[in-house]
C-alpha cells in the first residue's frame, strides 16, 4: 500500500510539474482528469487489464483520436452530440484494440468540451509515458523488496460441481495471473 500511494503521489506530482510547461503551448493541461482515475486503477488495482501498460496508451490514445474525429466529422453539431459519439467511438475502439481503459472514456470526452487538436496530444502522451514509467519502476522496487503474492493464495478450492460445470479450478486461474 506504501509503493502504492507513493507511486500515485509522485505521479501526480510530475504531472503538476509537467503542466506549466505544456500549458503555454497546447489547451489541455498535463494535470487533466482522466488521470486521476487511471491513477487510482494503475497503483491501487494493478493486478487488472485496464492497468496494463497497453491498456493505458492504446485506451488514452484512441479516446482523444475518437474526440477528435468527432469534432471533425460534426463540426456544427451540438457538444452533446459530439460528445455522445466521441465517448460512444472511444468505447468501442477500447473493445476492438481489446485496450479497454475506463479514463479513456473521461478522455474523449474532455476532448470534445476543449475543442481538442492534433497538437492538444502532448501533455496526453507526456502523462502516459510518466503513468507507464512510474509504474514500472514502483514494480521494479516492490519486486525487490517484497514479491508479489497471489491473490488467490491459500483460498480453498471452489464447490466441486462449480469447477466441473466451469472446466477450471483455482490452480487454472492463479497460473494466468502475474507475479
Amino acid at each position: 500500500m506504501l509503493f502504492a500511494t507513493a507511486g500515485a503521489a509522485f505521479f501526480i506530482l510530475t504531472l503538476g510539474l509537467l503542466d506549466p510547461l505544456t500549458r503555454g503551448a497546447v489547451s489541455w493541461p498535463a494535470l487533466m482528469p482522466p488521470f486521476g482515475a487511471s491513477t487510482v486503477i494503475v497503483f491501487f488495482a494493478p493486478e487488472t487489464p485496464a492497468s496494463r501498460p497497453w491498456n493505458i496508451l492504446v485506451g488514452h490514445f484512441g479516446s482523444a483520436m475518437m474526440a477528435l474525429l468527432a469534432l471533425h466529422v460534426l463540426p456544427g453539431s451540438p457538444i452533446a452530440v459530439q460528445a455522445a459519439c466521441a465517448v460512444s467511438a472511444a468505447s468501442l475502439w477500447m473493445v476492438a484494440t481489446r485496450s479497454i481503459h475506463p479514463p479513456g472514456g473521461a478522455t474523449a470526452l474532455l476532448g470534445v468540451i476543449t475543442g481538442a487538436t492534433a497538437f492538444t496530444m502532448l501533455p496526453l502522451a507526456l502523462g502516459c509515458v510518466a503513468l507507464v514509467s512510474i509504474r514500472w519502476l514502483i514494480d521494479r522496487a516492490v519486486v525487490r523488496v517484497a514479491p508479489r503474492k497471489s491473490a488467490l493464495a491459500g483460498l480453498p478450492e471452489p464447490i466441486p460441481a462449480v469447477t466441473q460445470r466451469v472446466g477450471a479450478g483455482l490452480g487454472d486461474l492463479e497460473s494466468t495471473l502475474p507475479g
